[in-house]
Parts: structure tokens; sequence; C-alpha cells
């Protein structure tokens, strides 16, 4: 959900010189289950069956959650700290297209960041949504699901984060929003 709300309050506000899409996608969530992408949004319940918040069961999303070499502890230190979701922005954030128009506003450099095995179902092709942005960088995390702080490869995503921000900060347009 978080990257949906950077990708609505910046198309909306224009609050901020770059902006950082983790683990999110314009296209649509898609859920990995045996090895196959399957689009969530097929798998909501009808709007009015929902309750105002909810709780999932995270052992479904393990194969899209996590590459197979992160630690049980880990995943279960995780599932503790798990909370409840609202159910109207958790739902919305998984519909396809819903900040597909929002994207193409964006006009600020955009750094994507989706892990081998992560929600896109066709990662090369999100930079096409920021139509406005003249600098879009996708960076494909390798052996990293969903949760890429998670991923033994999380340093490559820092160290690469690192770098565009600092890039960012120091391009003659920052800081004339």
């Amino acid at each position: 959900m978080g990257g949906m709300m950077i990708i609505v309050q910046q198309a909306r506000q224009h609050s901020y010189d770059g902006v950082m899409i983790m683990g999110y996608t314009a296209e649509g969530i898609h859920l990995t289950f045996n090895g196959q992408k399957l689009r969530a949004a097929d798998l909501l319940p009808p709007v009015e069956q929902a309750p105002d918040y909810s709780d999932t069961d995270r052992a479904g999303s393990r194969e899209t959650f996590h590459w197979d070499d992160v630690p049980a502890e880990v995943i279960a230190a995780d599932d503790a700290l798990a909370v409840q979701t609202p159910s109207v922005i958790g739902h919305d954030s998984i519909r396809t297209l819903i900040v597909a128009e929002d994207a193409a506003i964006i006009d600020v450099p955009v750094y994507i960041c989706l892990g081998e095995r992560d929600v896109s179902p066709y990662p090369h092709a999100e930079p096409g949504y920021f139509r406005s942005s003249s600098d879009v960088t996708l960076h494909m995390l390798p052996r990293s699901g969903h949760c890429q702080t998670f991923a033994s490869t999380r340093r490559l995503m820092w160290d690469r984060m690192h770098d565009w921000s600092r890039r960012v900060a120091d391009s003659p347009q920052a800081g004339q929003r």
C-alpha cells in the first residue's frame, strides 16, 4: 500500500524531488502460487463482504514475499509483527491499474525496485507507466521476493537506493518544487 500512496501523493501534491517505488506495480498486484502469477484482484471478496480490517494468513504469501533462502526465524518474526490491514485501501491497492493515471503524471525521477519474484506481472513494463518522468530507474533485485529488505541480496538494493537518492538530491532541479 505504501507504493500506491506515494504514487498518488506525488501525482496530486508534487511533494518530492524524486520518488522510490519499492515492491509495487502500476499494472496491478499479482501473487505467486506454485510458480505461477495470479492477479490478486481476482481473489478479492465482494466489497460488501469485506470487514473494516482484516487479518491475512501470510503463509499463502510466502512464495511471493520471500526468496527461498530467508531464514524461518526471520519470517516468523515478521509474521509476529503483522497487524490488521484496512480492507478498503488494502483491496484498492491490489486492483488492476489503480494508479496508472497517477503514475503517468509524475514528472520527477523515479526509482522502482522489484524483487526477482515480486508482485509485478511484467517488471520491465513498469517504467512505461511513468510517462512524464524523464528519469526512471528499474532495479530488479536478484534472489528476492516482495520483501526486499529480508533478501540476502538487500545490500545491493540499499547501495543502489543510496546512490540514486544522492544523485537526485545533487541535481540542479532538487528543491525547486
